[in-house]
This record gives structure tokens, C-alpha cells and sequence, in this order.
């Protein structure tokens, strides 16, 4: 792909991850419908970019981070970070068998394929929004959080590597789903993406060393998803509470599911 595509496509991924309607989706359909590359790469592209704005989250929640790691005797800071280890463990348990499938199955099926599979899983994300929506506010906060929330939240982390599903959106909706308020989800999801992250890019490299990508070209990619990512963070994760993205993933989502099936008929 040429290099303006590449920076577009960042924009993108800086603007669409902090809302809950699937970045990685929202990639692999314009790579594969609109520019038409291959899915196996669009896959690689999608995954790639998550380092722009996983950049952002490190820069955001410094603060939050920095007093983990450093002060993990603190109460909440130790809460927290017993929750980001037993979750990311968990993660990985659950999301590497569903990322070496995605690779194995990626590579045999075709744009249209592709196109019907995200806008399903979008339909799902739009469901578990939904119903995230109707949850009462909860009260908890992470220093409450029992085992059992943190191997549920690894485990819907885990799943959400697959496009289409959003991992914000489905995060947040589990934590509210136990009772969590909803600042302390959206906190909680931010900081788990950063591990999560790490090893979705570790595990792409392992597997195909990015072999889509040149250095510059996806340098700009990833500056691109950073710049917006950074910039655009806190006015979208307002935005995300007053839109109802549900509804955009169900109609969306069933638009693709739609263009999918077209060429058959």
C-alpha cells in the first residue's frame, strides 16, 4: 500500500479505538473491500496499527501505570495490578489459540468471507453494548474485584482479538456486568489493553514478522494511530456515552453481513 492509505489508515485506528465499534473490523473492511488487499494482510495491517495507539494508552494512563508497577503495596495500585497479571494470563490463555485460528483461517477465505464474518461479530458487539447500556450503575471498584472477575475479563479480552468485535465495548460491558462503576471500567479496560497489546504484536511478529510492511511506510501508519490516538482520546471516550454505538454496530454490521452475501445472488 502506498503511504498515504497507510497514514489514513492510522488516523483511523487512533480514532476508532477508543470508541466501541471494533478498530481492527473497521481496518480489515476497508483493506479488503475498498483497497482490496489480500485478507491475510489486511489482518496483519489491523493487528499492526494497534502500536500507535497503544503508545497513546502508555502516555495516558502514565500516572495510573507508573504507580502500579512502583508502588504495588498501595492498596488500589496493588489491586490493580493484580487484576492486569491474573487478566493477562488469562488473555493469553484464551487469545493465542484464537489468533493462530484467525491466521490459519484468514488465509483461505476471500474478501467476501471476511466482509460477512466482522459484520457478524459487529452485530455481536452491538448486542453486548446494548446490554451493557441496561445495567444498572454499579458501585465497585477494583480494590473489590475478586478472582473470578479477573479470569471473566481475560477471558472476553481474549475473545475480543477476533475483528469485528470490539474489545473496549466488550470489555467495559463485562465489568459493568459485575457490578464495577463505570469510570472504574473504563479505567480498567484502558490499562489492560497495554499488555493485551504487547503480546498481540509479539505474537504477530512471531508469526509472520510483519512481512506485509516496509519500515517507513508502516512507521507512518503507526505515528498516524499515535498523533490521533493521543489527541482524540478524551473528547471520544465522552462521545462514547452520548451515541449509541450499539445501534451503529447492529445497522453497520448487518449492512456487511448484507454486502457479503450479494455477489452470490
Amino acid at each position: 500500500m502506498d503511504t498515504v492509505s497507510v497514514f489514513l489508515l492510522g488516523a483511523l485506528q487512533g480514532v476508532l479505538e477508543w470508541l466501541p465499534v471494533s478498530s481492527s473490523g473497521q481496518s480489515v473492511l476497508i483493506l479488503t473491500r475498498l483497497l482490496h488487499v489480500d485478507p491475510q494482510a489486511a489482518l496483519e495491517w489491523a493487528f499492526y496499527l494497534h502500536a500507535g495507539t497503544l503508545l497513546a494508552v502508555l502516555i495516558k494512563f502514565k500516572d495510573d501505570i507508573r504507580m502500579m508497577l512502583l508502588a504495588p503495596g498501595e492498596a488500589r495500585s496493588g489491586s490493580t495490578l493484580r487484576f492486569v497479571v491474573v487478566g493477562t494470563l488469562t488473555t493469553a490463555v484464551v487469545g493465542t489459540p484464537v489468533f493462530l485460528l484467525l491466521h490459519e483461517s484468514f488465509g483461505s477465505f476471500n474478501g467476501e468471507v471476511v466482509t460477512g464474518l466482522v459484520g457478524l461479530f459487529l452485530v455481536v458487539t452491538g448486542l453486548v453494548i446494548y446490554r451493557g447500556r441496561r445495567l444498572p450503575q454499579g458501585l465497585r471498584d477494583v480494590q473489590s474485584a475478586r478472582l473470578s472477575d479477573m479470569v471473566f475479563l481475560g477471558v472476553i479480552q481474549g475473545i475480543a482479538v477476533v475483528p469485528g468485535i470490539s474489545r473496549s465495548g466488550t470489555t467495559v460491558a463485562a465489568f459493568l456486568s459485575r457490578g464495577f462503576r463505570q469510570d472504574e471500567a473504563l479505567r480498567m479496560s484502558f490499562i489492560m489493553s497495554a499488555p493485551a497489546v504487547f503480546g498481540l504484536l509479539g505474537l504477530e511478529f512471531i508469526k509472520s514478522g510483519f512481512s506485509v510492511v516496509s519500515f517507513q511506510v508502516a512507521a507512518t501508519g503507526v505515528l498516524a494511530a499515535f498523533v490521533f490516538g493521543y489527541l482524540t482520546l478524551d473528547v471520544l471516550l465522552g462521545l462514547a456515552h452520548k451515541i449509541r454505538f450499539d445501534v451503529f454496530c447492529i445497522v453497520f454490521g448487518s449492512f456487511a453481513v448484507l454486502l457479503s452475501v450479494l455477489p452470490y445472488f
